[in-house]
């Protein structure tokens, strides 16, 4: 019984060893302060992805530069927020 589930296991990652892998296509800006490439590591596998050209990535790699733009955006929204209450405290001196 335990033989046959091992060979069933074995054959299910062979199939999915043999289809195509899927590609998401990202594009990285350049902006004036960040001109060089962006490298990305998933699971040990680690993607240099040129800046200002759509480049072809696999989702797990798209992901992990969705997740850093997020948090990107969520550290300049708190620094706008800081801003504004440290010139709200010291607008009426």
């Amino acid at each position: 019984m335990a033989a046959k589930k091992s060979e069933e296991v074995a054959i299910e990652e062979e199939k999915v060893a043999m289809e195509p892998k899927k590609k998401v296509t990202v594009n990285i800006p350049k902006t004036r302060d960040d001109k060089g490439d962006v490298y990305v590591c998933v699971n040990g596998r680690g993607v240099l992805i040129k800046r200002g050209v759509n480049v072809e990535v696999s989702p797990e790699v798209a992901e992990v530069l969705k997740h850093s733009q997020d948090a990107d955006l969520r550290a300049m929204e708190m620094v706008e927020t800081l801003e504004a209450q440290y010139e709200g405290k010291f607008k009426n001196i």
